[in-house]
């Protein structure tokens, strides 16, 4: 039992000494360059909303679902790529009660559509209580990537 100690005291001293040279190490380690900061996304850039995306997602019908159990609102979504290449899609679609508060959101995903190529989709947006009048939806945002 006594010999236990002193080697549990080298290996002790050993990772301090050890672990004082890594942290020395790292403090000398280039910093990366700065980045400019930007007022919005760069266009262009694949994967990066361009604006252009929102123009190929539509609402086609929005309904109420009146199941008692799990009350929301169901958007049926079509989305035509425009673009000239393989793309995929995601969008958030929001529903409105009459009186224009939000009642929620709600998203729909779409993967590798062929240019021209079209889907619908179906956003369900869970709502607490039954709202009363028609409600509306609407696309709020969509992106298009490259893949």
């Amino acid at each position: 039992m006594a010999a236990s100690k002193p080697v549990t005291a080298v290996a002790l001293i050993i990772c301090i000494a050890w672990l004082g040279s890594f942290a020395s190490s790292v403090s000398e380690l280039p910093k990366p360059p700065a980045v400019p900061a930007r007022d919005s996304a760069p266009t262009g850039v694949p994967g990066i909303a361009d604006g252009n995306a929102i123009a190929d997602v539509k609402v086609t019908s929005c309904k109420l679902d009146d199941n008692p159990y799990f009350p929301s609102v169901k958007a049926q979504v079509e989305i035509v790529n425009s673009s000239d290449d393989l793309a995929s899609y995601t969008a958030t679609v929001s529903a409105d009660a009459a009186d224009g508060s939000r009642l929620g959101e709600g998203a729909v995903f779409s993967s590798k559509l062929q240019p021209g190529q079209k889907t619908t989709q179906e956003a369900v947006v869970m709502v607490n209580g039954k709202p009363s009048g028609n409600v509306t939806c609407a696309v709020v945002s969509a992106d298009r990537l490259p893949f």
